[in-house]
Order: structure tokens, then C-alpha cells, then sequence
């Protein structure tokens, strides 16, 4: 029945000629009426992935309702240009990987190269296992990335978790590891070439974690901007173009962030 009601909602909120027509009466009634709901959905048609009914999360959110009339419907212009991007890279690192939206494109765009997903929130880390098992491409951390090894406290909010208290209503806190890039790959045969990072503001302290790597392979980087919370715009993007990085933002109307992409 859950699933009928979705597809109807999806059909008038996609074709609803008024965004105010969904903001004031469709997103509350999902609201209400999908608590606890999952669903398998193609966010590629040729990638399943199990999204939820949290509507607060704007990616299960976008997924579950977008998913039938639009390929890549969370950050459709970053999701193509990471699509493309893969092809040549060898190791990708993605850090926030959530329940495993960018792990699952990357794996099936690139079925040669080595992912590594952290995802610190227990919930999310569960649920990203399950969406990427059968790949054996992808290895999952449950873990944070920072600037320092050790553990600290996560404030846990629904898609947006962060070691920042944003003030808004959480869905609990707890502690969680935390590893740095630079220490995590030492010893290994392969490191990133190419590191997609949504960290809620911590994106400053996970490369400073990665200095060393940083110098050394000079990974392609794509990044995104908090607006509200953590490391302003200019600070984040001056720490890179010390480096040798040239910027590069991707306009995705993503509202209180943006994406950028950094390349040596």
C-alpha cells in the first residue's frame, strides 16, 4: 500500500506545476506517513540502492520520490561528473558516504577501481553495508576522518551528521573514531587518486589529516562547501591552492552548500 502512495505522491510532486503545492502539503504527508518505510529504487537503471523514508534527509528524500522520472537525482551535475571522472582512477576515497550513493556509482562506473567509504553515523554505516555488499570493491569504514587520530563526539542529525553543533534538532550523539587519510594509507600499494569528501563542515581537518598523501599523489579533490557550519569558502579553498590546486565550483542549486572540484 506504502509503496502505491509513494508512486502517486512521486507523479504529482514531479509534475506539480507549483513547488509551494509540495512544500506546504505533499512533504508533510510523506513525512507522517513514510516513517520506517524502505524501498529499493534504480538511481541509475542500472544501479539498485534500498533508500528510507526519512524526509528529513534530503537524500533519501530526493531519491526516493525523484528516482522513477530522473537518473541521478541527488546532485545530478556531480553525480554525471563523477560517472566520467572514475574512469582513469584507480582508488577513490569518499568521506560522509552516507548510505552509499557515490560508492555505488563510482563501483559501477569503474568496476577496476578500489573504493573506500568511511561513514561514521552507526545508522548510515548499516545501512551502506547493506546497499554495497555484493561489491567487492567497495570497503567500508566505520569511522570518521579528521585531522588527528582518536575519537570525538558526532552530533547525529538525519543525512546531515556533523562534529559541529548546528543547534538543529538531533536524531542522538555518540563517540565515534576517527582515523587521518595519511595514516590510514600507510603501507598500502594504492592510495587515492581521486577523494570525494561531504563532511558537514569538517572538510578542512580531513585534509590537513592528509597533508602527506596530498603531496604526494596530488588526488583530484571534490569537495563541498558549508555555508552555515565549519571552514568558510575562502579558507578551505586558500588551504588548497597553497598546495598547487586550481578550484572549480559545481553549480548543483544545492542551496546552503556547493560542491567544487580541485585538480593539481
Amino acid at each position: 500500500m506504502k509503496y502505491i502512495i509513494r508512486k502517486i505522491l512521486s507523479f504529482i510532486i514531479w509534475y506539480s506545476p507549483s513547488k509551494k503545492l509540495s512544500d506546504i502539503i505533499l512533504w508533510p504527508i510523506a513525512k507522517r506517513f513514510f516513517q520506517n518505510y524502505e524501498e529499493v529504487v534504480k538511481i541509475r537503471y542500472d544501479i539498485p540502492m534500498k533508500v528510507y523514508g526519512d524526509m528529513e534527509d534530503m537524500v533519501n528524500k530526493s531519491l526516493l520520490f525523484y528516482s522513477d522520472y530522473k537518473s541521478l537525482s541527488w546532485e545530478p551535475i556531480t553525480a554525471k561528473f563523477v560517472e566520467k571522472i572514475v574512469a582513469q582512477k584507480k582508488c577513490i576515497l569518499v568521506a560522509g558516504a552516507h548510505i552509499g550513493y557515490y560508492p555505488l556509482i563510482i563501483a559501477h562506473s569503474n568496476k577496476f577501481s578500489t573504493v573506500y567509504a568511511f561513514e561514521p553515523n552507526p545508522i548510515n554505516f548499516k545501512r551502506l553495508c547493506d546497499n554495497v555488499r555484493f561489491l567487492e570493491n567497495v570497503h567500508t569504514e566505520n569511522c570518521a576522518l579528521g585531522d588527528k587520530k582518536g575519537r570525538q563526539v558526532m552530533y547525529f542529525d538525519f543525512g546531515q551528521s556533523s562534529f559541529i553543533d548546528t543547534k538543529r534538532v538531533h536524531n542522538g550523539q555518540g563517540l565515534v573514531n576517527i582515523d587521518t587519510i595519511d595514516n590510514f594509507f600507510e603501507g598500502k600499494e594504492i592510495i587515492p587518486d581521486l577523494m570525494i569528501l561531504d563532511a558537514e563542515g569538517y572538510e578542512r581537518n580531513i585534509l590537513a589529516g592528509g597533508i602527506n598523501t596530498l603531496k604526494i599523489n596530488y588526488p583530484d579533490i571534490i569537495f563541498e562547501i558549508n555555508k552555515e557550519i565549519g571552514t568558510s569558502k575562502d579558507e578551505l579553498c586558500l588551504f588548497l591552492t597553497e598546495l598547487g590546486y586550481k578550484i572549480t565550483l559545481i553549480d548543483d542549486n544545492c542551496g546552503r552548500f556547493v560542491n567544487a572540484f580541485a585538480r593539481k
